[in-house]
């Protein structure tokens, strides 16, 4: 065979190697990378059908022992709230509560605003008058008071929607919502401890903020509390319906195992009011005492 023929074969075989090369490099390994991609996927969906199968075979319906369960607890949800004529009835019984617990605490510097315009009155054992501890301080703080308070007081942000939805149908009485802020120039261990049992009255306040200052002589704080009640008469503090309001409220995971047990009333026993240790200092002080 003669070396230019050879030369000539051998190039058309590399010339042909390196078409394929290229086909391949271009068309089949895309082909090869999607197919194994849905032969994952396709794994994936077998797995997720085998978990639901697993899960729907342990369902049970609720029977009507759980079904009372769930009656009895909408029952002494609808208890749990105050349940008044107007908003003034409300505020009327709140400041009463929150007096009564400043009285408890011997904190003589506090005061309670409840519109957005920081309009409020004094709570205090100090007589009269906006206490001089606050006098200067809250001017300060009114700017993000607002805000805050805004974020508190808007419709679109209540989260308990799903928890409190259908109380109030059974005595035409509506859901409220109404936000407050409490603010407070008081020695650290009765500041925290009136922030620890605020939401232990009948009004069940809950905290939605909080800023405490403690670089001043006298500790200084403001929190806003929000109040859910029930409500007989018109009340511009109503909740909307989740259809006309646009926010956020609570999610529940449709997926979630716990949501496919039985109700055992049993597993979740009575929430219980724990207090705040004391202080390291003042045990320290009350063994020097002794």
């Amino acid at each position: 065979m003669k070396p230019m023929t050879l030369m000539k074969k051998l190039a058309w075989i590399f010339g042909a190697m390196g078409i394929l090369l290229i086909f391949i490099v271009l068309d089949w390994l895309p082909t090869v990378k999607d197919l194994n991609l849905l032969r994952r996927e396709q794994r994936d969906e077998i797995l997720k059908i085998k978990n639901f199968a697993v899960m729907a075979s342990s369902f049970v319906f609720p029977d009507a022992e759980e079904k009372s369960f769930f009656a009895q607890n909408d029952d002494l949800l609808r208890y749990s709230l105050l349940q008044v004529d107007d908003n003034d009835s409300w505020l009327a019984m709140v400041l009463l509560e929150l007096q009564a617990q400043v009285r408890a605490e011997g904190i003589a510097n506090a005061r309670v605003l409840f519109t957005q315009q920081v309009q409020g009155t004094d709570i205090g054992t100090a007589g009269p008058g906006q206490p001089a501890e606050l006098a200067d301080w809250l001017p300060l703080q009114y700017q993000d008071i607002q805000k805050s308070f805004q974020l508190a007081a808007d419709p679109g942000r209540y989260p308990w929607y799903g928890v409190f939805s259908g109380l109030e149908s059974a005595r035409q009485q509506r859901l409220a919502s109404r936000p407050l802020v409490i603010a407070l120039a008081v020695p650290l261990p009765s500041l925290l401890n009136f922030i620890n049992r605020v939401s232990w009255g009948e009004a069940r306040l809950e905290i939605v903020c909080l800023r405490l200052e403690l670089g001043s002589a006298l500790p200084r704080a403001w929190l806003i509390c929000r109040g859910n009640y029930l409500v007989r008469k018109p009340s511009a503090w109503m909740v909307k319906e989740v259809s006309e309001t646009v926010g956020e409220y609570l999610l529940v995971d449709p997926d979630s195992p716990m949501l496919w047990q039985p109700v055992d009333p049993k597993a979740v026993g009575l929430a219980s009011k724990n207090e705040l240790p004391p202080m390291p200092g003042t045990r320290f002080f009350m063994r020097q005492k002794n």
